[in-house]
């Protein structure tokens, strides 16, 4: 049996990770239902995907109505935390946006956490 990792190089590199997290969909999924809620929170999801990919991030993961981006890997960018930022804010805009376009009763809100600094990959 091969060991763990046998046939990779690890190596340390800076990056900066953009973690966004929608809030509300279970009071949201109460008042219209799951299956509703889900697919607005689906849509903002993809829309959150488009802009961490059009500000040069690599979306790593999704976890329920969360994503995970990482900007400075696998291509490494210079100005990777900006970017974040400027992702982030775009996002939370969008999701302001697709919350007034969907006259949904409960908003979604947009919680964003960004680190930045030395990781392994």
């Amino acid at each position: 049996m091969p060991a763990l990792g046998e046939g990779r190089r690890a190596r340390r590199i800076r990056a900066t990770v953009l973690f966004a997290d929608l809030v509300g969909f279970t009071a949201l999924a109460e008042k219209v239902g799951t299956e509703q809620a889900y697919l607005a929170v689906t849509g903002c999801l993809k829309q959150m995907d488009s802009i961490a990919r059009g500000h040069g991030g690599s979306v790593d993961r999704y976890q329920g109505d969360s994503l995970m981006a990482v900007f400075g890997y696998p291509l490494r960018m210079e100005e990777g935390t900006c970017a974040s930022l400027e992702a982030a804010l775009e996002m939370r805009e969008r999701v302001r946006e697709s919350v007034r376009e969907l006259r949904l009763p409960v908003p979604l809100e947009l919680h964003v956490g960004i680190n930045t600094g030395a990781m392994v990959a």
